[in-house]
């Protein structure tokens, strides 16, 4: 009877020793389990945290010396992008501070076409998409390069000036079809002198400014009654400088004379226009001698005049505009005024 009850005292207490394992080990797989969720949670959370940027895919389509082609694909998370073209060695030094202001805002896949550029030139298209949110991401730029144009024959230019003033002149630069580019200018003939032929070339050779094709240009500010040259020089695809130009011209004196001093010059012309003969009748007798001027302000007339009304007769000139000018005994001159000889 002893006996029974001693091994039913040590199979209970074996039983609570089992029952006590069998709790630690359901506490650990459930401690198990519970980190296990808890992790997954943990994971897929973080996982949802990282959201997908929104990208656009650029294809350069088309490039020729002036213009530039590319189409825009977005990704699933751009729901809009703004572009814009920069010139690579003049870029600007923040393209994300200008695009906002500058850009091209674009709502859906799109091909865009730039114009009018200079050949030869590296670009970049800079992008900065945006998400639904409108929040910006990082600024993309892919680069691209036009064509070259020019041969590799010398390089030629036709240098042109007209309708000059006292302060303006007009310039036309026409390159011939070996130029790739060129550069040009005007200087005073004091200075041109003064530092001779060479180094007047060398500076336009240096000039950043680059041209490429015809340029027509009006020159303002200039000085009354002074030479200039126009000196220009281009390169042909190689690089190699061409044919260096020095066209001179003489800007017309200036007319900002005062009252009394014009009213003893000024004169009245007519017939206008006229047939290259005309009658000039000066408001004073002090006035000694007439010149006339072309529009690039050479003077291909000069005449003195001893009487108060005359007929000058220019009828060898060819037809077109001039100016006419009257000088006083004394040194002034007259305002300038136009005339017209129509044959």
């Amino acid at each position: 009877m002893l006996s029974v009850f001693i091994n039913f005292a040590k199979n209970k207490k074996n039983m609570k020793k089992t029952l006590l394992i069998i709790a630690l080990i359901a506490f650990s797989l459930g401690m198990f389990a519970q980190s296990a969720i808890s992790g997954s949670e943990s994971l897929i959370s973080s996982k949802s945290n990282l959201r997908a940027e929104p990208f656009v895919t650029v294809t350069i389509d088309a490039i020729t010396t002036t213009s530039i082609t590319a189409s825009f694909v977005r990704n699933a998370e751009c729901a809009s992008y703004v572009i814009i073209l920069g010139d690579i060695v003049n870029m600007m030094p923040n393209p994300e501070n200008y695009i906002g202001m500058f850009g091209i805002p674009c709502y859906s896949d799109t091909t865009y076409i730039w114009s009018a550029l200079d050949p030869n030139t590296e670009y970049a298209i800079f992008l900065m998409p945006k998400n639904a949110l409108g929040e910006t991401f990082p600024l993309q730029a892919d680069t691209c390069k036009t064509l070259n144009i020019g041969g590799t024959g010398l390089s030629e230019l036709t240098v042109s000036v007209s309708d000059i003033t006292a302060t303006e002149a007009r310039t036309i630069i026409i390159p011939n079809a070996e130029t790739s580019s060129y550069r040009y200018g005007l200087m005073t003939v004091s200075y041109y002198n003064e530092i001779g032929a060479d180094s007047a070339v060398n500076h336009f050779k240096a000039d950043p400014y680059i041209f490429y094709q015809t340029n027509n240009w009006v020159w303002s500010s200039l000085s009354p009654a002074t030479d200039y040259n126009v000196i220009a020089i281009g390169q042909n695809i190689n690089d190699e400088w061409g044919t260096a130009y020095v066209v001179p011209f003489t800007t017309l004196l200036e007319t900002g004379i005062s009252e009394t001093e014009n009213q003893s010059t000024n004169a009245f012309v007519f017939p206008n226009p006229n047939n290259g003969k005309f009658n000039i009748n000066p408001c004073s007798s002090e006035v000694s001698e007439l010149e006339i001027f072309d529009l690039n302000g050479r003077i291909v007339y000069k005449q003195n005049i001893n009487t108060i009304s005359q007929q000058i007769n220019v009828e060898h000139l060819d037809n077109g505009y001039y100016f006419v000018q009257l000088t006083s005994s004394s040194g002034v001159r007259s305002n300038v005024q136009k005339i017209v000889i129509l044959k």
